[in-house]
């Protein structure tokens, strides 16, 4: 269609006037909070180019942003997300015709190579002393989030918040985790439920009757009814995980990390501190070294949809 000019508008005010309230409804909840980050952080979008013109800004301003980033020590990651946000920007601007169509200018980046950071994933001996410390230690939230994410379907960190009791069946002839949905948190830090993160992230994990993370479960089952039927102030409903102490809300995902990464410093000084989503890459690798454990199973179990995603979850055991 024929572009018709409007009355010109800086990055800031063309985010925050238009894009913020316009356009964010209906994305990803996830998707909108990393937006934001990136906008208002110290360092971020906003400080470096929120004083420009639509117009002004060219490949050349935006290079030398991806250039300062590096030199800063921003991963590749964050830069690269750095740039798609601008991009989609720019796009919504291109279409509400507060800048020409044109190519953008985020096509003619150089952008930097992944590393190729290599991800970690704890021996089965390593899972072993993690259950048998938070056994020990009395912290039930870690033998379910270790139980659950290493020896289990390997459960995303939103699929692990958004587990009820009701998924979980556990009797002397069957027993399974139902994986449903997800629970993210919003910019404002309030708990949402979405859909799992692919078609394939809704899936029925098979248990062993009588297997370790059978007995976590019902132990746990059993601690929470008890909690359900006795505190008064109990608010943490049919959640699988909750805070264990009054009034028992449901944990959020970032008090799960908090948790293990505390949890590990304190009580497993001895063993390495990963991030939660290398339990997964555990679950992965330990299913790889079982024999018979099939790559049909591990595709079913783990909610991907190929076997090339499962094998980036694959690594080699260390000694």
């Amino acid at each position: 269609g024929e572009f018709i000019e409007k009355e010109p508008l800086t990055f800031q005010e063309y985010v925050e006037e238009i894009y913020f309230t316009k356009y964010t409804e209906y994305i990803e909840v996830t998707t909108k909070k990393g937006y934001l980050q990136m906008y208002q952080a110290p360092d971020g979008v906003k400080k470096m180019l929120g004083n420009y013109y639509l117009a002004e800004i060219t490949a050349e301003i935006l290079q030398d942003m991806v250039n300062s980033y590096v030199k800063c020590g921003k991963s590749v990651k964050t830069i690269r997300n750095h740039i798609s946000f601008i991009s989609v920007v720019l796009t919504q601007a291109m279409k509400d015709n507060y800048i020409k169509h044109q190519e953008l200018p985020t096509n003619y980046l150089r952008l930097p190579k992944a590393n190729g950071k290599e991800k970690k994933a704890y021996t089965l001996e390593e899972v072993k002393i993690l259950l048998d410390r938070a056994k020990k230690t009395d912290n039930r939230t870690m033998e379910l989030l270790i139980g659950i994410s290493c020896l289990a379907g390997g459960l995303r960190r939103s699929e692990l918040i958004g587990l009820r009791w009701e998924d979980i069946k556990l009797n002397e002839t069957e027993a399974y985790i139902h994986v449903q949905r997800a629970v993210v948190q919003d910019e404002e830090g309030n708990l949402v439920e979405k859909q799992t993160k692919t078609r394939a992230g809704k899936r029925i994990i098979p248990l062993a009757v009588g297997g370790t993370v059978y007995n976590i479960l019902q132990s746990a089952r059993k601690e929470h009814m008890k909690l359900q039927s006795s505190e008064p102030c109990f608010q943490g409903g049919n959640n699988v995980f909750i805070v264990y102490e009054r009034p028992y809300i449901q944990m959020k995902p970032d008090r799960l990390y908090r948790t293990f990464r505390n949890f590990v410093k304190k009580e497993c000084p001895d063993l390495p501190c990963y991030c939660l989503h290398e339990l997964r890459h555990t679950y992965f690798t330990i299913c790889t070294n079982i024999e018979g454990f099939s790559e049909l199973s591990m595709i079913g179990t783990g909610g991907h949809s190929t076997i090339e995603s499962t094998k980036r979850y694959q690594h080699p055991q260390r000694k």
